[in-house]
This record gives structure tokens, C-alpha cells and sequence, in this order.
């Protein structure tokens, strides 16, 4: 929804039955609605940039391989790049296309295969929907519908506040994404939740890659046993190839010849830094020497680790393993308690007390869950920021001009922080969902009302 790029491909995979096609039908639909969301792959450059000019999110279905003009023509449309043709009917007239779109791709293999657009592809492997749980397309589409202008108003409020943020943005690190990085840093709810989250599907990405690249994965044994190796393309062709074994260099995905192996290494040369193995080139009077070189790195993917914070230290009463990240509630091991990959001099509160705060990014702290909120298991898993700068426990935007301070709610504040529209909202929603007394959120005695107001 932000107007300039660059963006990401997503690429939705899983097996049969995961609701891929679905998943990438209603998220175009909520951007950008059309009679036709997903198509099969275009002929040609041609039909792709055709596409992009006539619609703003690209979409494909059952994507089974990329072949490799595609893959070149999707990192050029996510980055920003054009297409050039004569026009029809003419000897010297010429027809430009130029587009920057994002782009949703689902099948049910790993169809990225090539290093350049997987470092600018998010990755989501879908879980199967079992029998019981499905819905008829109909009920679906009714229940989006209803749905679908509070979605609408979540996402453009979420852009308010990026917008809000992004000028005062600044990572330690760029990835090769960078815009989009500091963009998503800058929507984020809990600090440094989305680039943990960004570098960990990078890290996939990078293992996966290699692992589907044949020279990769023979280098990568090459170099297990050593610190360093060099020589030229003939003597790396060699040695590779007794890595491998005989079956696997007569297969058509081995380079035939030195030459071939040569030019194909640059291809890889980017992940397999990632993994701490350097491929450089040297020349020796008329000779070209190739070397490569293992250092190993931390458990990061980026140019070198950043140093780690030190861990918060529980609350009274609270576990280690009520932390949650922004991974979707997925509960942190011990290593995952203090965000050690959290961007650095970073001002992700820029809304209110913002200019109060360490000109670093303020750790993370275990979060605490209200004991009279455990029965509602909805608003349990709303993420409860403590420190310097609260949130509201509903939309978890802290303060602002925008949408009014922070009051405490129920009696004597035991519903926790909330905006004043948020506060509406959620007496609403319990009394339209007929729920018992006994098992509404801690709204404060039976017949509150805004009148609770502490």
C-alpha cells in the first residue's frame, strides 16, 4: 500500500489443500481488487511489464519453477526497471514499459531457485487446513466482506503511523532490501520484531538456496575441512568434483567445462558469504587464481553479527517463556529473550515520548499478562509493551495527536491502558458478542461504562 518500492516478491508455498490460491486472492483483494487476481506465468517480458502496467499488485498461481529470464525480469519489477520493444506497426518507433510492483507467487515446491530473487522474496510456508475446518468459498467471501473495511481501516492507520516514523528510522545494518526494511521497522509494534523476523526468513532462504545449488553445496564441502584453498578454475573443477562424486558431475545442473564453472561462481559467491565462505579472484601475471577462504560466522545472516544486548531481567511472577516476539505469538526460546539482532539507533516510538528515549533502541522487556484477562483468550494475546512508552492494549499504538492519549480503564485501571475510541470498541465488541460477565475482559464491575474512566 506505500506508493514507491521498492518490494519484496511474496512467495506463499505449501501443500495441496493450504489455501494458497485463497490466501493470495484475498490479499490482492484487500490492495488491489481485479476480475483476473491470479494468472499463469507470462510468455515473455512483454506480457510481464504489460501486467504491471495495467494493475498494481502482480500475481501468479501454482508456480512449479522460475524459469531464468523470469526470475532476472522479477527482481528488476520488484527493484524497479523497464522493457523496451518496437512498437507494433512502426519500423522506428519504440514502446517503453517501466514498473516497480510487488508481486505474489504460491506453488507448492520451492520454485525460487536463483540467489538474486530470493534475497528479495519473503518466504511463508502455509500449514494444510484440515477437513474439519474448512469453509464453502461463499461463506468465506461473505465473512471477508464484513471484514474487509475494518482491515482496510487497520492497514491505513498502521500506514499513519510508518509515515509518522520512517524519517527518523536508522538500522545498524541494510539489508539488500533496504527501503523496505526500514519501512517495516517503522510499522512494527514491539521494537526490533521485524527485522528478528526479516533476518530469520532471510537465513531460510540463504540455507535453501544452497542447499538446491550443486556448486554451492560442493564448495561448501570443500571448505569444511580447511581454512583456504586456491587455484584456478581447472584444479576447483577437480577438486569439486571428488567432493560430489561421479554421478553428481555428470548431471546436466554441473558445469561442463572450467570456463562455465568460472563465470557461475559469482552467482552464489553472495550467500555462501553469508554461510562464511569468501570467494575472491586474483590475478598472477597471465593466470586468474580463484580463492576461497572460510571464516566462520555467528548464527546471523548479514555481514558480520551485532553485539548482543544484555537480557531483560523478569518481572515478579513473570516466566521466560511468556515473552512473545512479533512472530505471530510464537513463544522464544532463552536465546530469543533479548532482541541481540534488534536495530540499532533506532526511534520506533516517534508518536509521543519518543524524544525522551536512549538514542539506541530500547530493549524489549518481558511482557506481563493481566490475570483477570486470562479468560479471554483474543485480548490475552495483545501485546502488552512495558517501559517508557505504554501502548493501548487494543490497537497497541502508544499516545499521539492522532488517536488521543492513554486513560486507565475498568476499575481502578484494571483493564489497562486504552485510547478513548479504543475503550468504545471494546465495550462494544463484548456486549455484541453476548459474552457472560464472568468471561468479559476486566472491563471493571457489571454496568461500567465510559464512565470508568480513571
Amino acid at each position: 500500500m506505500r506508493d514507491k518500492g521498492p518490494y519484496p516478491v511474496l512467495a506463499l508455498m505449501g501443500e495441496q489443500g493450504s489455501a494458497k490460491t485463497s490466501f493470495a486472492t484475498i490479499l490482492r483483494s484487500l490492495i488491489d481488487p481485479s476480475t483476473a487476481p491470479l494468472r499463469s506465468f507470462p510468455r515473455e517480458d512483454r506480457d510481464l511489464f504489460i501486467a504491471a502496467a495495467n494493475g498494481w499488485v502482480v500475481g501468479y498461481d501454482n508456480v512449479s519453477r522460475i524459469p531464468s529470464w523470469l526470475s532476472d525480469a522479477l527482481c528488476r519489477l520488484a527493484t524497479g526497471g523497464g522493457f523496451s520493444t518496437r512498437k507494433l506497426y512502426t519500423d522506428d518507433e519504440e514502446q517503453l514499459f517501466n514498473a516497480q510492483r510487488p508481486a505474489v507467487l504460491n506453488g507448492i515446491e520451492d520454485f525460487v531457485g536463483r540467489p538474486d530473487l530470493a534475497d528479495r522474496t519473503i518466504f511463508l510456508t502455509l500449514e494444510p487446513i484440515p477437513e474439519e475446518r474448512r469453509k464453502a468459498d461463499q461463506a468465506l467471501q461473505d465473512e471477508l466482506n464484513r471484514a474487509r473495511p475494518k482491515i482496510l481501516g487497520a492497514l491505513l492507520n498502521l500506514i499513519v503511523i510508518g509515515l509518522q516514523r520512517l524519517p527518523r528510522i536508522r538500522l545498524e545494518r541494510l539489508p539488500r532490501m533496504a527501503d523496505f526494511a526500514l519501512w517495516g521497522t517503522a510499522c512494527e509494534r514491539m521494537p526490533g520484531a521485524f527485522m528478528r523476523s526479516y533476518e530469520e526468513n532471510r537465513k531460510s532462504a540463504v540455507e535453501t538456496i544452497l542447499e538446491a545449488d550443486l556448486v554451492a553445496t560442493a564448495i561448501q564441502g570443500l571448505m569444511a575441512s580447511r581454512k583456504e584453498w586456491k587455484g584456478n578454475a581447472s584444479q576447483l573443477l577437480a577438486a569439486l568434483e571428488q567432493v560430489v562424486g561421479e554421478k553428481a558431475a555428470k548431471s546436466k545442473n554441473w558445469p561442463a567445462s572450467a570456463e562455465m564453472l568460472g563465470r557461475s561462481l559469482r552467482r552464489p559467491a553472495t550467500f555462501l558469504r553469508k554461510v562464511g565462505i569468501e570467494i575472491g579472484f586474483k590475478r598472477e601475471g597471465s593466470a586468474r587464481k580463484i580463492i576461497i577462504t572460510r571464516n566462520p560466522l555467528a548464527d546471523w545472516v548479514g555481514e558480520q553479527p551485532s553485539q548482543p544486548s544484555q537480557p531483560s531481567q523478569p518481572e515478579q511472577g513473570q516466566s521466560a517463556g511468556d515473552d512473545r516476539g512479533g512472530d505471530g505469538g510464537r513463544a522464544s526460546s532463552a536465546g530469543d529473550a533479548s532482541p541481540d539482532h534488534a536495530p540499532q539507533d533506532v526511534d520506533t516510538c516517534g508518536d509521543s515520548p519518543s524524544s525522551h528515549m536512549s538514542p539506541h533502541l530500547s530493549r524489549a522487556k518481558p511482557l506481563k499478562s493481566n490475570g483477570n484477562d486470562s479468560s479471554d483468550s483474543s485480548d490475552g494475546k495483545i501485546p502488552i509493551q512495558s517501559g517508557e512508552d505504554p501502548i493501548c492494549r487494543r490497537c497497541g499504538v502508544p499516545s499521539s495527536e492522532m488517536f488521543g492519549p492513554l486513560i486507565p480503564c475498568g476499575a481502578n485501571g484494571s483493564a489497562g491502558l486504552y485510547h478513548l475510541r479504543c475503550w468504545t470498541e471494546e465495550r462494544t465488541r463484548a456486549q455484541r458478542r453476548h459474552v457472560s460477565p464472568d468471561r468479559r475482559p476486566a472491563l471493571g464491575p457489571p454496568g461500567d461504562s465510559l464512565d470508568d474512566l480513571q
